[in-house]
């Protein structure tokens, strides 16, 4: 008895699989191309929402970072105007950042504690941004 030679297994043997003539398909190779094709179609379909839950998900923490910032930004700024005796402090905090509420401590320090609710998804979840920022406080002019 002679060896069959086969060919390594993923590899086709010469004329394996290959059109015979004019008209004429490969046959099973051509139906297992389209099994992959339809495979990797299901896969990207179940794997798509999950890609977009995740995107989701940054963007709802990108924006809540930023509101952390804009809050941060307004406690800052309402605490050098209340510091120097402007009473308007409350209306360039909300320029700053629209519908933060504030509180104001006023002694040797001004301190003003800033928040907001996180818009968003987050938003949902209760979140608040939160920020307190202190400065010493000018005399006043007699």
């Amino acid at each position: 008895g002679r060896a069959e030679s086969r060919p390594p297994p993923g590899h086709r043997a010469h004329g394996q699989g290959e059109p015979k003539g004019p008209g004429e398909t490969g046959g099973a190779d051509e139906s297992d191309e389209r099994s992959d094709q339809g495979m990797v179609t299901a896969e990207t379909a179940l794997s798509l929402p999950a890609v977009v839950l995740v995107l989701l998900i940054v963007l709802a923490a990108v924006s809540a970072g930023v509101t952390q910032l804009r809050v941060a930004d307004a406690a800052r700024t309402a605490a050098r105007q209340a510091a120097i005796g402007r009473d308007d402090y409350a209306e360039a905090a909300q320029r700053v950042a629209a519908g933060v509420s504030l509180g104001v401590e006023q002694g040797e320090l001004t301190c003003v504690t800033a928040a907001r609710p996180v818009p968003g998804p987050l938003g949902g979840l209760g979140l608040t941004a939160r920020a307190r920022a202190c400065t010493y406080t000018e005399p006043s002019n007699p």
